[in-house]
Parts: structure tokens; sequence; C-alpha cells
């Protein structure tokens, strides 16, 4: 083994889902459902399935049929690129979602979403997202990777009786992806997770309690091939340690991960006055992964890392009936352990914990009929403990995160709206980044428009990552269209 010290990836989105976007890179189900200011349908609205997760709650989290579409495509510019960095990124989504109310006691819920991720000119790297991983797969080249697949959701809410519901969410997706130089890895990938939950809704629809559950399994095969000669391929080892594998046609490495985890969730309508809701949740997660190298038949152990984290969100949503404005506080903390050991010699390698308190509030105001705004903001603290032993290394401090947005809705007239939207972005980053610092500024313009048979959108979004000098900067451009009804 050897020592090599590899620079963290130089996207700043990926900073704890504080930068006001959904994460375009993530395949696999997260081991937690980061709180996002939108939900998935572009609302400023925290229901209580999207803070608790629990299938259960989706019929009163969402009590309309809808039908949901949505067609999307960004492009990732990286001028400032890292050692293991894309130097441009595309991504290509396409999504169908419906929510079906079949009668008073069922609910079902159908989703479809398909990804095309293309990475130009990546340095090496064999992983989608190398700084995710603490065992990877490097080799002697550079080239483009595309990676395809599905992804397919399922929720079926059942009033059990009139207050006991019981709710089950399947998520399932497989991804493929190709390298297009040699070494030529072709990359396999396949995701399942389960989510059953039940709740309970008092007499007076005023109290709710729910419990849920969470089960997960995946498994990523990677096949290294170069014909006519020997591939060089090398395993990293946390940050700072890589190992050389024996050169030969094809080195395959093979990834099987597993979970489980449960969350408790109380939620109370007209806490002390009227039109003041309090959502209280707490969950349990924990995750391992076993990486083998060489063949399905006759594993090499290369490395076991475990993961679990515990968090607890408490929700203060204050919103009047017939009032014109509403207000929510949400405060969530969250304790991240890992550790990792080698294979090979079974001792353990690394650790890792880490403390993140994120305080955020989020203002809604109708300044007349035809004005809406929405406006946030986020405060985050990040403890980190951060420890390798082989080589040894230890990085042990606190890094601050802020956010904020702005979002004007204007309607035109009684079938046409148009929308601006700006938001900024602070963080600290940590020391396997190549700079102390980044902000982001991002901004869009949107336009929706009733229409016979539904409602009909469209966004331009732009962004840009600046980080300690100004000429050190990273592009993003999206463009969005959507359809509801």
């Amino acid at each position: 083994m050897k020592s090599g010290f590899i620079k963290k990836w130089n996207y700043a989105g990926i900073v704890l889902g504080l930068l006001l976007a959904n994460s375009l890179w993530a395949f696999d189900n997260p081991i937690v459902r980061e709180i996002q200011p939108r939900n998935r349908f572009n609302q400023y609205y925290n229901s209580l399935y999207d803070l608790s997760g629990n299938p259960a709650f989706y019929k009163i989290s969402y009590p309309d049929n809808l039908d949901f579409n949505l067609v999307q495509t960004t492009n990732d510019n990286n001028s400032f690129r890292r050692q293991y960095d894309p130097r441009r990124q595309e991504n290509y989504e396409l999504q169908i979602h419906s929510i079906k109310h079949l009668n008073e006691r069922a609910t079902l819920v159908s989703a479809i979403r398909y990804n095309r991720l293309i990475q130009h000119d990546i340095p090496r790297s064999l992983e989608k997202n190398i700084y995710e991983e603490y065992f990877s797969y490097l080799d002697t080249t550079t080239g483009t990777t595309v990676y395809d697949g599905p992804q397919i959701n399922f929720i079926y809410d059942y009033a059990l009786i009139s207050r006991l519901h019981l709710g089950i969410e399947v998520n399932y997706g497989v991804e493929q992806s190709l390298k297009d130089v040699y070494t030529q890895c072709e990359i396999i990938a396949r995701n399942t997770e389960l989510r059953p939950g039940l709740s309970y809704i008092s007499g007076d629809r005023k109290t709710l309690i729910g419990i849920s559950g969470n089960f997960y399994d995946a498994q990523r095969k990677y096949e290294a091939v170069k014909y006519l000669q020997d591939a060089f391929v090398r395993t990293l080892f946390g940050y700072h340690l890589f190992m050389d594998e024996t050169p030969k046609s094809t080195n395959r490495k093979n990834d099987d991960r597993e979970g489980r985890g449960f969350a408790l969730q109380f939620c109370r309508q007209d806490f002390v006055i009227p039109g003041l809701k309090l959502t209280l949740t707490g969950e349990y997660n924990g995750r391992s992964d076993d990486v083998t190298a060489g063949s399905v038949s006759t594993p090499t152990a290369r490395g076991y890392w475990v993961r679990e984290v515990r968090r607890g969100i408490f929700d203060l949503n204050y919103s009047p009936e017939k009032a014109k404005n509403s207000l929510e506080l949400t405060y969530e903390i969250r304790q991240t352990d890992d550790w990792a050991k080698s294979g090979e010699y079974n001792v353990v390698m690394l650790d890792n914990a880490e403390r993140l308190n994120v305080l955020s509030i989020r203002w809604q105001s109708r300044f007349f009929k035809r004005l809406i705004t929405n406006t946030g903001a986020s405060f985050a603290v990040n403890s980190c403990d951060y420890q390798e032993y082989t080589i040894p290394f230890r990085y042990n401090e606190n890094d601050n995160h802020f956010s904020a947005f702005l979002d004007v809705k204007y309607a035109v007239n009684q079938i046409l709206s148009v929308y601006l939207r700006g938001d900024i972005a602070k963080n600290d980053l940590y020391f396997y980044w190549d700079a102390d610092r980044a902000t982001r500024r991002g901004s869009a313009i949107g336009l929706e428009r009733l229409t016979t048979l539904g409602r009909l959108g469209a966004e331009l979004e732009y962004c840009r990552t600046a980080f300690d000098e100004p000429h050190q900067y990273d592009e993003s451009f999206g463009l969005k269209i959507l359809y509801w009804k």
C-alpha cells in the first residue's frame, strides 16, 4: 500500500443539501432524506410525509389527486477541477408521478424516473462520485462515462380503520454505465428500498402518531477490461492510502450494501394557538458496505464500512386559516458515525464522527391577490472529527454553512403566472477541498400557464459557485418543463 492524498469533489451544491437544490448524483436511496425548501412538486410546503418519510402519512399530506410530469436537463462546467472531477457533466431526467385516491380508504402513488448522466473527461476514476466512497476504484486513463437507469416508486396508504393507517413504500432502481476508453469499465448497480409505516389519527384529527421502518439492499458490480494487455487498477482506502491491484486483463470489484432503520413521529394541529402545527420526528438508520475484489466465485476482501445516523427534527408551522402570511421554523440535529476496516488485514483504518445542527426559517406572504413571495434562510454548524490510522491523520473542525432564497410569483392573469427566484449559499469546506470556502449564487425564471388539459410550466436556471479566488468558479445551466393536473 502507498500513500496518495486525494482531493474532494468540487461541486459545492453537495454540502448537506443546504444549497436549495436536489442532488442529481444520487442513484442509491439516501440513508436519510434531506429536508428541502420545496417539495418534489416545486411547492413551498413541507408536509408530514416530507418531514418523516412515513408512507402512512401520505393520504393526509397530499389529499388531492395529482398527475405530475417533469423533463429537465442540467449542464455543469467544472472550470475549478480537482484531481478526479469530470471536466463537464450533463444530466437528463424524466419523471412521471401520479397520486390517486382510489376511495375513502386507499391511496396509490406510482412514479418512474429515468436518468442519463454523462461525465466528460474523468481522470482515472471508475466511480460515479469517488469522494462519497471509502473504498474506490481507479485506473490509468481519462475518459467519458455514461450512466443510464430507471427508478420506480410505489406508495400504498390504506386505512385499516378510520383512525389507523398502514403504508408501504417501495423504491427500486437499476443502472448501467460504461467508460468509453480502455481500460473500459462497466458498472451494473441495483438498489431496493422498502419502507413500511403505521399512523394513528385522533378523533378530532388534530393529533397524529406514527412509526415507520426502513430496509435497504443494493449491489454494484464493476468489471474493468483492457484487451491485449493488462489493466492497471488501484483501490483507494479513505483519503490517503491506496493499493495496486494485480495487473490482468479483467479486474472486478463487488460492492454489497444493506441497511436498516426505524423512526417515530408526532404531530399536533392547533398546538397552543389555532393555526400552529407542531411536528416532531426521531429516527435511526444504519448501513453496512462490504467491498471485495476478484472473481465472484473467489472474491478477496477489500474493506468493510459501517455508517450509523441518528436524527431529530422539530418543526413549527404557523398558517392560520384564511391568513395572508405563514411562517415555518425547522430545527434539525443529526449525528453521523462511520468506521471502516481493511479486508486484507482486518484492522480499523479510519473512523469519523459528525454532528450537524441546522436551523431553517421560511416565510410566505400574499401582499395582494396576484403577488406571492416566499423567503427563507438556513444556518448550520457541522462538527467533524475524522481520523485515519494507517497513515496518521486527523481533522477536527467546526464548519459553518449559510443559505438564503427569495421567490416572487406574480399572476399576470387568470391563466398565466411568472416567477423569479434567487438564492445564495456560503459554505466552509473540509480538508480535502482545494479551497477554504465556497459561495454559490443562483437564479431562476419561470412561467406557469393553465391550459385545457392542465397546467404547463417552464423554468430556466443558472448558478455560479465561486471558491477562494474570483477566477475559481464552476457554472451550471438548467432547463425544466413541467406538466401537472
